[in-house]
């Protein structure tokens, strides 16, 4: 049996406890959310205009004190006008995450043992000090995406495998990952050990790990069960300082991949694998300002709907929530213009994205709805690409 198989039986295996497990409770409470956008691109000729679909289904389910359940899925589809009768419409199916935890104790501390397939507490995102010590949410509203996790990964924990996790009785936990993953052009067993802590004025998650490519011939060509002939690293850092929930500063920085051998047209470090996030906010009256600084990979910025290319700024402005009787108002905009890395591209003003865009946010006490309005100035030839539309709802019971 391969070991592709034997990941694909592992994942069954895990969808299927954490319906059994919820079916035999009694102590039973779910917490579910999903929803859907539509991104609306725009064109000369108004039948010439797309109109795509995201969608996600996430709920979490706890049994008792120690069973916890979670299931992610999103689907992004292709043009919904391009097939005729909206039927047989192209798209893409994810499962963001299924996961099936169970808490113990050890002493005075919470430990945790979890079996996961998809994604699972990724690096880079807040999510760990939010599950674990009750954080909150600190992640930059640049980076912020609409379907599947809310942030992107710098350090992706991505397969089928299991963690132990451990919370101590001050706000500090760390985590053990082993999983299997389809990294690189080859498959990889992975390793992953995680640290972070809050206080008042300090939030800090740190990640580190090491992929071991797995391969199936020597070096004659003769097939074998397994050669592991070397270890690539990651490395990843968030930063959160301020005691201010509106003035603070945010940084983030990693490595998605450092190669102890690397092939004769590579490095052991590639510039394109850096991650470096920077951003300073600040608050004057009732109006939240934001400037960010960045060099995301491509993993990494081709989910971001502001971010064109890896290297680039961002200036945004935001109010802060306004009540509208029983509904809350957000109401901003966002200046974003990225580029290509000189250092491993070459520039033109062809590889150079502006973007304005602004915003809207209403939240009532079961959902949200999102609205924003892309324009790219130097796109103005393109009416598509120069201006969009993008709506998304969201439901939570």
């Amino acid at each position: 049996m391969t070991i592709l198989k034997s990941a694909k039986h592992i994942a069954c295996f895990i969808l299927f406890a954490a319906i059994a497990v919820s079916g035999f409770s009694a102590d039973f409470f779910s917490n579910t959310a999903s929803g859907g956008a539509v991104d609306i691109l725009s064109a000369s000729n108004i039948q010439n205009t797309e109109m795509h679909f995201r969608g996600f289904y996430n709920t979490q389910i706890q049994i008792g004190e120690r069973f916890l359940a979670n299931t992610g899925i999103s689907v992004k589809t292709k043009n919904m006008f391009g097939t005729p009768n909206l039927k047989d419409i192209p798209s893409l199916f994810n499962v963001d995450e299924i996961s099936v935890m169970y808490r113990f104790r050890i002493e005075k501390n919470t430990a945790q043992f979890s079996l996961f397939g998809g994604e699972y507490e990724p690096g880079g995102s807040d999510i760990f000090a939010r599950r674990y010590m009750g954080a909150a949410p600190f992640n930059s509203y640049l980076l912020q995406k609409e379907i599947g996790f809310e942030s992107p990964a710098m350090v992706p924990i991505k397969g089928i495998g299991g963690a132990v996790t451990i919370k101590y009785g001050i706000p500090i936990a760390h985590a053990f990952y082993a999983y299997y993953s389809q990294k690189t052009s080859l498959p990889c067993f992975n390793m992953d050990v995680r640290i972070a802590g809050i206080s008042n004025a300090l939030a800090v998650d740190f990640i580190f790990g090491t992929s071991l490519p797995i391969e199936r011939k020597d070096s004659n060509g003769n097939n074998v069960m397994l050669i592991i002939r070397r270890a690539d690293f990651h490395a990843g850092l968030s930063l959160l300082l301020g005691d201010n929930p509106f003035v603070n500063v945010f940084l983030q920085s990693g490595v998605a991949r450092i190669q102890t051998k690397p092939a004769p047209t590579e490095s052991i470090v590639s510039l394109s694998d850096l991650y470096v996030f920077f951003e300073p906010r600040f608050a004057v009256k009732k109006v939240l300002f934001s400037l960010s600084m960045f060099h995301l990979p491509q993993a990494v910025y081709e989910n971001i709907p502001y971010i064109d290319y890896p290297l680039g700024a961002s200036f945004m402005i935001k109010s802060i929530p306004l009540y509208f009787k029983s509904t809350q108002g957000v109401f901003g905009g966002i200046v974003c213009a990225s580029t290509v890395n000189p250092l491993t591209d070459t520039f033109s003003m062809q590889k150079l994205s502006v973007q304005f865009v602004p915003f809207a946010e209403f939240n009532t006490a079961h959902g949200s709805i999102k609205i924003r309005l892309p324009l790219k100035p130097l796109e103005y030839r393109n009416l598509a690409k120069a201006v969009s539309l993008s709506a998304a709802y969201t439901v939570r019971f």
